[in-house]
């Protein structure tokens, strides 16, 4: 497995386990030496529903799960595939704030920022009444 700390590789294993949320009780595992976890959704998607026999199965996942071809294989096979968008902005590296740093104020009808200014959405730079962003 690749080692970005080191930058470089490490002889490790990676466990896949899927969880039965009713139950909390692992009903598929498996242990591989991929270095990631974007290929391995549907396949463990299929042992899950294997070992519980359910049919209709939603597979909860978080973001280092997302990949195109896995939810594609997800769906084709009748799995339903519920896992967060990566965040792929680069401008976070470069230090930009990303969409999820802002709070929207429903009742105000504004975006906050982390350092408390406000922007309406209809706001763009060409009628901003002050140069706050």
């Amino acid at each position: 497995m690749a080692s970005a700390s080191m930058g470089t590789g490490q002889v490790c294993y990676n466990l896949q386990a899927a969880v039965d949320a009713d139950h909390n009780l692992i009903v598929a595992h498996e242990v591989t030496n991929l270095g990631h976890d974007r290929s391995v959704l549907a396949a463990m998607g299929k042992l899950a529903r294997e070992a519980t026999g359910d049919e209709d199965l939603t597979i909860l996942a978080d973001r280092i799960y997302f990949s195109g071809e896995e939810v594609l294989a997800c769906e084709a096979t009748g799995l339903i595939p519920v896992r967060p968008k990566p965040l792929t902005s680069s401008g976070v590296k470069r230090g930009y704030l990303a969409k999820q740093d802002f709070r929207f104020d429903v009742e105000r009808n504004v975006y906050v920022c982390p350092a408390k200014h406000e922007l309406a959405p209809d706001q763009t730079n060409a009628n901003r009444e002050d140069d706050i962003f």
